[in-house]
């Protein structure tokens, strides 16, 4: 008998227990629709590993998103500015290849339906005119890094895989008019968003003018490939040129 009044009161233990400790809602870590990162650094004893993942988003959280404030959360990321620009001048590609490695918010991006016509969305969205020159590229809302990080993201296999043509027709205009407006701007950085996002669109849609163009020139097909900095001049205009007759075949469809 006393075997039995023993167990018992373990499980009245452990629901009491529960009562008093509910298990917390992991969306309950949104603020906003936004996943709120550290604002302390990490720990000292923490291991690298512990650190990539200190700074991480939780993959519980992950399915409490919406796909807007996943972008933002995403662009938001510890040092993303860095990583881009910093690690990405050895290819853009494996900049955002790190970035999704130490951050899975950008694998939960590429798999969500919606992530292309929301990222258009918040691209066309920025002022190409009127925004203020001498912010720090590095930081999140300057102009330069928002627009780099989404034409790095826009820029990806899988967010471009699933595209229609009407939402390419949209996407290559815009590209246009960014590109134009920081055709003045005096960077490496100048010349690449746009146009690596242009290459792109075409060669995942294998494109042959342009895909023989890269089999006759390695130089630009590191660029498209690995995102390398364009070396050339004329890479840049043969792939605008290419991207205009593409636009046009577009929409003749």
């Amino acid at each position: 008998m006393s075997k039995y009044l023993f167990i018992i009161a373990i499980v009245f233990c452990v629901f009491a227990c529960q009562k008093d400790n509910p298990p917390i809602d992991p969306c309950s870590k949104l603020v906003d629709g936004l996943y709120k990162y550290p604002t302390e650094p990490p720990g000292a004893s923490l291991t690298s590993s512990q650190k990539i993942e200190y700074w991480n988003i939780p993959e519980d959280v992950l399915h409490c998103f919406k796909t807007d404030g996943l972008i933002e959360t995403c662009l938001k990321y510890n040092n993303l500015g860095a990583i881009f620009f910093l690690f990405g001048t050895n290819g853009i590609q494996d900049g955002y290849d790190l970035a999704k490695e130490r951050c899975r918010g950008f694998l939960e991006l590429e798999n969500r339906t919606d992530a292309f016509d929301l990222l258009i969305e918040k691209y066309k969205s920025i002022d190409a005119i009127n925004f203020i020159p001498d912010t720090n590229p590095l930081e999140y809302g300057g102009y330069n890094y928002y627009t780099y990080s989404l034409e790095v993201i826009l820029g990806q296999e899988k967010i471009l895989q699933n595209t229609t043509d009407n939402q390419e027709i949209e996407l290559l205009k815009d590209l246009f008019i960014k590109q134009d407006y920081r055709n003045s701007l005096r960077s490496w950085y100048s010349i690449e968003g746009p146009v690596f996002v242009m290459a792109r669109i075409m060669y995942f849609n294998d494109y042959l003018p342009l895909i023989n163009e890269c089999r006759n020139d390695n130089i630009m097909n590191s660029f498209i490939i690995e995102g390398m900095p364009i070396q050339r001049e004329d890479i840049k205009s043969v792939i605008i040129s290419f991207a205009n007759d593409y636009l046009t075949l577009l929409k003749s469809r």
